[in-house]
Formats: structure tokens, C-alpha cells, sequence
């Protein structure tokens, strides 16, 4: 590295840290951080049996779409004369199960978590959404910090999420490409703030206050996205999740909706499926 790129390194770094100072100000400013005086909801009441079962939902499917997917993806394309590699007929298999998982987790909720607070409204979508202005640059300054660390101190190369890699491997695959952009943006939000948000958080809420609930959420959150073939990037991809889950169960408690960490996490996955989608 020449001093040049030496030199924009320091200055973007500079920027960033006068970003997050700012944006973290101005919030502060405005009362982002503090909960309204008279709580905005009621929190949903969460069995133990419906806790579980949401999990048990999640696991099963994901199992069923795993050990049978494929071979279900490779006939249907054999039926419909439709030509699909290895590669395709894997992220068609991931992709159905989280649709697969999605719906159930859709349908389990609307029984028991929906009639209790509504999860799409377009108003506080927008407010989840514009806290990534507030959360990103923070999230980016952990994650900038954590892999100088991994890899000047320890010598390490930390690898991407997999997710990240399975997106850009789409992309020579265009209808596949788009497809999981579509899933990753709108799709998977709606999976993990009902399993994480609706069903965790609210039953541990049962028992423990507010941050203890948000942060016991975001570090099991934080272990989902654990994957061996991150190997050392698991170091940099965790923690950075369960600083972002902690936003999440921030606006999920300040504004009393699924709506609004769903707009928050949609938002985030777009612009980060966007950034993905323009890289070369």
C-alpha cells in the first residue's frame, strides 16, 4: 500500500468517525435514544408452547427443505424442460426454504402474534428505516475496527458471510441474481423479526426488562448467522449482527411494532444487496 492510499485510508476513517459523532448527536438531539413515557404497546403475551413451536417450525422446515429440496427443484426443472446446473439448483433449494420457512412462521403468527399488533404499517416502517442512517455508520465503523484487528494483530483474513458470497456468485446467474435480491430485501426480514423480535424477545420480555431482553435476542440472532465457512470472519460478522439486532430490538421496543425493525432490517439488506449488486 503507497502513501496515497495510505493517506484516503486515514481520511475515509476520519469521516466515518465524524459521521458516527454526528449522526449519534443529532439523534440524541431529537430523543432517538429514549422510549416514550407512556409505552406505545402492550407487550404480546408468549407462551413457552408458542416459543417453542416457532422454533420448531423454523428447524423442521429448514431440515425438510434440505434433505428434500433439491431433488424436488432438479424434477420440477426435468418437467418443465428447464436446463439448471448445480450451482442454481442449491440457491433454489435455499431459497425455498426460506420461503418454506417463512410462511410457516407467517401463518403461526397471524394465530396468535398478529391480532395483537400489526405488522405492516407503512408509517412506522419508515421510521424503522430511517434509524439506518443512525445505525449503519456505527455498525461500519465495529466492523472496519474489527477486521484492522483480525488482521493486524492476528494475521487473519476474515471471510466473508456467507450469505454475501452466495449473492455474488448469482450473479451469473441474472434471474437467480435478482431473485435472492428480491428474497434477501423483503423475505427474510419478515422470517427472523417474527422469530427473533415477535416470538424471543417478547417471551424473554415476560421475565427481564428491556435491554436484557434486546441483548440476549441479538446475541442468539448473532449465533444464527454462524457458519464454518466463515472461519475467521465470524470474529468480524457476529459481533457486527448483534450490534445491529441490538437496533433492531431498540425500535422493535420504542415503537411497539414488528413494522418498524422490519423496515430497519428490509432497508439494510437492500442497500447492502444494492452495494453487492454495483460491485465488480
Amino acid at each position: 500500500m503507497n502513501e496515497a492510499q495510505e493517506n484516503l485510508s486515514v481520511e475515509s476513517f476520519l469521516i466515518l468517525l465524524a459521521l458516527v459523532f454526528f449522526t449519534a448527536v443529532f439523534a440524541k438531539r431529537i430523543g432517538y435514544y429514549s422510549y416514550p413515557e407512556k409505552s406505545v404497546r402492550s407487550t404480546p403475551f408468549v407462551s413457552v408452547f408458542q416459543f417453542l413451536i416457532a422454533f420448531i417450525l423454523f428447524f423442521s422446515v429448514t431440515l425438510a427443505a434440505s434433505l428434500s429440496g433439491g431433488a424436488i427443484i432438479q424434477k420440477t426443472a426435468h418437467l418443465l424442460h428447464i436446463p439448471l446446473d448445480g450451482y442454481a439448483i442449491r440457491l433454489l433449494n435455499g431459497l425455498l426454504m426460506v420461503y418454506g420457512v417463512t410462511l410457516a412462521l407467517f401463518l403461526f403468527a397471524r394465530r396468535n402474534l398478529f391480532p395483537k399488533q400489526s405488522f405492516f404499517s407503512p408509517a412506522v416502517m419508515v421510521k424503522g428505516a430511517l434509524s439506518w442512517f443512525i445505525a449503519y455508520p456505527q455498525m461500519l465503523l465495529i466492523t472496519i475496527g474489527l477486521n484492522y484487528l483480525l488482521m493486524e494483530l492476528f494475521h487473519l483474513e476474515p471471510e466473508e458471510q456467507t450469505s454475501v458470497l452466495e449473492l455474488k456468485g448469482a450473479k451469473s446467474h441474472p434471474p437467480l441474481f435478482f431473485l435472492m435480491m428480491f428474497t434477501i430485501t423483503l423475505i427474510v426480514p419478515v422470517c427472523e423479526e417474527i422469530l427473533f423480535r415477535g416470538y424471543l424477545q417478547n417471551f424473554l420480555r415476560r421475565f427481564l426488562p428491556r435491554f436484557p431482553a434486546i441483548a440476549i435476542t441479538s446475541l442468539v440472532f448473532a449465533l444464527f448467522h454462524f457458519s464454518g465457512s466463515q472461519s475467521a470472519g465470524n470474529f468480524v460478522i457476529l459481533p457486527s449482527l448483534f450490534f445491529f439486532s441490538l437496533y433492531l430490538g431498540f425500535v422493535y421496543e420504542k415503537w411497539g411494532s414488528l413494522s418498524a425493525s422490519y423496515g430497519l432490517h428490509a432497508f439494510f439488506n437492500g442497500v447492502s444487496s444494492l452495494m453487492i449488486g454495483s460491485s465488480t
